[in-house]
């Protein structure tokens, strides 16, 4: 089978994950000033009080426990400010993680307090516990096998939540967050000194063309969307999707999900030429895969190209910030990936998505359509 090797995603370099010297666990969650004294009253409310720190999986942020039941993974997180109710998503997350789990899904086991809770709060922070996936850190690139099998996991996912939906779901403003992030690209792009007329032209653009995407997505099917289902939060066992994990749902369309994982598994980023483009052979097995498991509805299939801008604006705005050392493509590589997604033609995305085997004979990016 064929095997991908470069995208922009998740190559540290360009992708904005930075490696810096770790604290332990330890050093990290006994600091004085927290509600609690040690790691292990924080992890005595999960029942796992005699657990070992075992290391930093992610600085200041998520660290392995090993517990006589098993490995488990505690994650902190910011609350940030009350309305983005991250508090309230984390335990609905949680708790649709436990669901998955139990259904036989590849999914992060959330694990409960005492207290039925899923997080402990200690201030304008939060901590989760979450057993530890199988298998590893994707390795060898990526193949046809694994995007397949990725999508079908995302598939199954929104499948789930048709069949058992959740009650009063109402989606959620990513306008305020998005907005915010694009001032500050735009911030680093006069801080490094862009001067191309044409990338400011497309920054202006972009917050215009949010709005009328995000328009274009009212009335379709909803249900609690994990947005990041990036080759850096599966871990395969050989070519195995062995699990899913770092799940902080939020209410949303599901053809947003679907959108996201085209940016992440379809789309290659050359960093010699510094071009962005859309791999219609791994959009086909992506598209496929994922209608063979839940048939898209008609409106979805005809707004999926609004819900693929739409994702490629909000991941353009989410870009971590440019460091010095950073290459200078990374100011504006997600802008490229917009340009690239407005170009996507309307009629052979259509085309992957209702007749797959055949929609490599219609080419991928021309006509433009919009």
């Amino acid at each position: 089978g064929r095997v991908y090797l470069a995208t922009e995603t998740w190559n540290p370099q360009h992708s904005g994950y930075r490696v810096r010297s770790a604290p332990s666990l330890r050093d990290t969650l006994m600091r004085p000033a927290e509600a609690f004294d040690t790691a292990s009253d924080i992890l005595r409310n999960y029942g796992l009080g005699n657990a070992q720190l075992a290391g930093t999986l992610q600085t200041d942020r998520a660290w392995l426990v090993i517990h006589p039941s098993g490995k488990y993974v505690i994650t902190k997180k910011p609350i940030y400010d009350p309305a983005s109710s991250r508090v309230q998503r984390l335990e609905a997350s949680s708790a649709l993680m436990v669901r998955l789990h139990r259904a036989g899904e590849p999914w992060a086991n959330a694990i409960p307090r005492s207290d039925g809770q899923y997080l402990t709060v200690v201030g304008n922070e939060c901590y989760q516990v979450t057993s530890c996936v199988r298998g590893g850190p994707l390795s060898n690139g990526v193949t046809d096998r694994k995007i397949d099998q990725v999508t079908r996991c995302l598939a199954r996912f929104h499948r789930f939540q048709e069949q058992q939906p959740a009650p009063d779901l109402v989606r959620y403003d990513f306008g305020p967050m998005t907005f915010s992030g694009l001032d500050q690209r735009r911030s680093e792009w006069k801080g490094y000194g862009v001067d191309d007329p044409g990338l400011w032209k497309t920054m202006r653009e972009a917050k215009a063309d949010y709005e009328v995407r995000w328009r274009r997505l009212q009335g379709l099917p909803l249900g609690w969307i994990h947005m990041d289902l990036s080759p850096g939060n599966v871990h395969f066992g050989g070519d195995r999707l062995a699990g899913v994990f770092d799940f902080e749902g939020f209410p949303g369309p599901f053809v947003l999900d679907l959108a996201f994982a085209v940016l992440f598994w379809a789309f290659r980023f050359d960093p010699e030429t510094q071009s962005n483009r859309l791999d219609p052979t791994a959009a086909r097995v992506l598209l496929k895969g994922y209608a063979e498991e839940r048939p898209l509805q008609k409106i979805e299939t005809g707004r999926f190209k609004d819900a693929v801008v739409w994702a490629s604006i909000r991941w353009w705005s989410r870009q971590a910030s440019q460091e010095p050392d950073d290459p200078a493509f990374r100011l504006t590589s997600r802008c490229e990936t917009y340009r690239t997604c407005r170009e996507i033609d309307r009629n052979w995305l259509t085309s992957v998505i209702t007749h797959p085997s055949e929609a490599l004979k219609l080419g991928s990016m021309k006509p433009k359509a919009k």
